[in-house]
This record gives C-alpha cells, sequence and structure tokens, in this order.
C-alpha cells in the first residue's frame, strides 16, 4: 500500500516538473516573440532635404522600414554641429538605430563613439569615418563609388569635345565628402587629357538660385568654354539656364545626379550625361543593414556598396 502511495506522489511530482517546464518554455517562447514584434524607431539624419539625392535617401530609407517602425526624418542643412546636436537628441530619445550622411568624416568621430556607448548602432550612407581605430564605432557603411562617378563624366565631357578645350564648373560649398571625392575623380580624369583644361571654377551652394548667379558669373568671364560640370541636380538645372542665356547653349553639359527634369534635358540635347547615383538604393541598403545588426547582433559586411549609372543617350530609355 505505501509503494502504491510513493508511487503515486511520485508520479505527480513529474507530472508537475513536465508542466511547469512546459509553462517555461510557453514563456520564453512569448518573451522571444515580444522582442521580434517590437516596434522600432530609426533616426535617418542626411544633410539637407534641398538637394533632391539626400530627399531620396531619406524615400529609399522610408520604404525599406517595416510595417509599424517609426522614421525619424533630420536635416543637418551641412552644418556639422548641427549634426552633432540631432545626435544628441537622437541619444536621448533612445532610438534603436541610426542612419546618418556624413558631412565631416572627422568631426563625425565624436557622435559616433557617443551612440556606441548609448548602445545605438549607427549605419552611415554614402561616405564612412576617417580616423583611427573608427570601425568599432559604427555598424556598417553604404557608399556609391563617388569618385568613379566624377571620373566617368570627366572622361565624357573630355571626349565630347574631342580631347582639346575648356572646361568649367562648380563646388558645392557644403565640401562634404560626397563632393571631395567626386570632384577628386573628375580632375583626376580630365588630368589625362593634356589639351584640357579646367579654366572656370567656382563654388555654389545647395539651391538652385544660388548656383545660377555662380555660373552666370562664370560664364560672363569665359564665354569661350567648350564644356561645363555640374556635380548636383541643382547645380545642372542651373547651369542649363544660365548656359541659355549666355546664347552657349551648344557646351557639352554633365550633370552629376539624375530626376524627371535632367532626364527631359537629356532628351531635348541639351545634357550629354547624367548618374544615376542610387540615392534611394543607399537609403533602402542603409535600413536593411540596421534590422539585419538589430536582429543578429552584427552585419555580414561593414562595407557595403551600390552601382552608379552613367545615363545618356544609350540608355536613357530606361528612365523616361
Amino acid at each position: 500500500m505505501k509503494k502504491r502511495i510513493v508511487s503515486g506522489v511520485l508520479m505527480i511530482a513529474m507530472m508537475a516538473v513536465l508542466i511547469l517546464n512546459g509553462c517555461g518554455k510557453d514563456a520564453e517562447e512569448k518573451g522571444t516573440e515580444s522582442g521580434k514584434d517590437k516596434k522600432r524607431t530609426i533616426a535617418c539624419i542626411v544633410g539637407n532635404q534641398t538637394m533632391d539625392f539626400f530627399v531620396n535617401i531619406s524615400k529609399g530609407a522610408q520604404k525599406a522600414a517595416e510595417e509599424g517602425d517609426e522614421v525619424l526624418v533630420y536635416s543637418f542643412d551641412d552644418d556639422a554641429n548641427k549634426q552633432s546636436q540631432i545626435f544628441e537628441d537622437c541619444i536621448t530619445k533612445k532610438v534603436d538605430a541610426i542612419l546618418t550622411t556624413i558631412l565631416d568624416s572627422e568631426a563625425i568621430i565624436t557622435s559616433l563613439r557617443k551612440a556606441d556607448q548609448a548602445g545605438i548602432p549607427v549605419i552611415t550612407m554614402d561616405a564612412y569615418p576617417d580616423g583611427k581605430d573608427v570601425d568599432d564605432l559604427y555598424a556598417a557603411a553604404v557608399l556609391d563609388d563617388l569618385y568613379q562617378a566624377g571620373y566617368d563624366h570627366g572622361v565624357a565631357l573630355c571626349e565630347a569635345i574631342g580631347g582639346k578645350g575648356k572646361i568649367g564648373w562648380v563646388w558645392y560649398t557644403g565640401a562634404s565628402e560626397v563632393s571631395k571625392q567626386r570632384s577628386k575623380g573628375f580632375e583626376d580624369a580630365v588630368g589625362e587629357y593634356p589639351d584640357v583644361e579646367i579654366v572656370a571654377y567656382s563654388e555654389g551652394s545647395v539651391d538652385t538660385e544660388s548656383c545660377l548667379s555662380q555660373i552666370s558669373a562664370q560664364l560672363q568671364n569665359y564665354s569661350d568654354l567648350d564644356a561645363y560640370w555640374a556635380p548636383w541636380a541643382n547645380a545642372g538645372m542651373a547651369a542649363v539656364t544660365a548656359l541659355a542665356s549666355a546664347g552657349m547653349s551648344d557646351v557639352k553639359l554633365a550633370i552629376s545626379d539624375c530626376n524627371e527634369d535632367l532626364v527631359q534635358y537629356v532628351l531635348d540635347g541639351k545634357v550629354i550625361a547624367l548618374m544615376d547615383l542610387n540615392a534611394a538604393g543607399i537609403g533602402g541598403k542603409a535600413m536593411d543593414l540596421a534590422y539585419e545588426y538589430l536582429d543578429e547582433g552584427s552585419v555580414s559586411e561593414q562595407i557595403n556598396y551600390v552601382e552608379v549609372i552613367n545615363v545618356d543617350e544609350s540608355n536613357i530609355a530606361d528612365y523616361q
């Protein structure tokens, strides 16, 4: 009789253990599920909201965000100090991740270090920080080949004028890493043509009106230009207007950017080449990498590239 009672007690105890284990497993699974279901807040910080390139980066990031998650879009208006303040705000808000373009590859390091100390992963877009021991301060970077973009248009213009002549161009005042890399590629390409000379060079702001003023002043002093390079969309639109007003529409023009208005310029014969910098692809890839890091604790590749495409009469139909 005692044996039967003991056996019954043991059986009940074993069943209780099994039930408790099952409950624990269910609780663990529910905890995991609730972690995955957590709505995330991701900051997307871009240079400005005037240039199509930055606008499209933020649009690409927003499109790639998961349903229900919040994307906070900030513009630091080409001001490194303002970018630092935005980082502080994002850290205070305890966002889950930060996507950011870079104005100054050295000045950004302080902000990256603060985000790292707060446990917030940062994905840089269109450039990556420059300095010693910085690789651990950002989770990943998404880049287009800016040097190649500038180089290709340098070659395109030099070839279009038969390898001989004078070129003018406008430089972006913001002096960002984007501008530096693209401009270096352009200058290197032109340097390979000994009979081509860059004679007109000036700084321009991001908006079309300021660029128009700068370019118009250039053309008054250099009416014998054979080609002109505009590294971004607003400068390109200003160049088309300025060249037409100066009676210089025969000047070969390349614009290292791409949108619907610029595509029409190619179709109308006003521009010989554009550059699809895949800005939306940069923003989308950055968002994908943010999720990868948040879900896995790391990313498969720290440096990632998106393709840039030269757009001219040979492939302009793809952009209509």
